[in-house]
């Protein structure tokens, strides 16, 4: 009888062992964009939008710069997924997408849009400065 219910003991605590591993789903209707939040970045169509609101685009501009914004999109997920590339490499790699992007979408802009376009990535830093990253008890201060 105790041998039974140390078997069951066991196979109870195996199972929720097992379930723990099992990675939660987002919840209904977030789907991709419930993942992206969990981590910090933001969907295509956040972008477009963000952008159309800094940069004043047209609608032939954002017909376009979606596009290209998608195209980033799947190339990150590529080498994010890709584990038999180096940490080093995998930033260089994501780095040369962004710039490639980042050349396409100015391609496409005006001067006055360019200059603004071109001021965005440095206050992105600032941004990520400025939010405290999980484990680090002491988040660098603003300057």
């Amino acid at each position: 009888m105790k041998r039974m219910q140390l078997i069951l003991v066991a196979g109870l605590c195996l199972m929720t062992l097992a379930s723990a591993q099992e990675p939660t789903p987002a919840p209904q209707g977030e789907g991709q964009r419930g993942q992206r939040a969990a981590r910090g970045m933001a969907t295509v169509q956040e972008n477009v939008q963000m952008l159309s609101d800094k940069l004043n685009l047209t609608v032939d501009q954002v017909a376009k710069i979606r596009p290209i914004l998608e195209d980033q999109g799947r190339q990150l997920v590529t080498v994010m997924k890709d584990g038999s590339i180096s940490r080093n490499e995998r930033r260089d790699k994501i780095r040369s997408i962004r710039e490639e992007t980042h050349a396409k979408i100015s391609d496409l802009l005006t001067d006055d849009q360019k200059k603004k376009f071109d001021a965005l990535p440095t206050e992105m830093p600032q941004q990520i400065r400025r939010r405290p990253s999980s484990g680090d008890e002491n988040p660098p201060k603003p300057d």
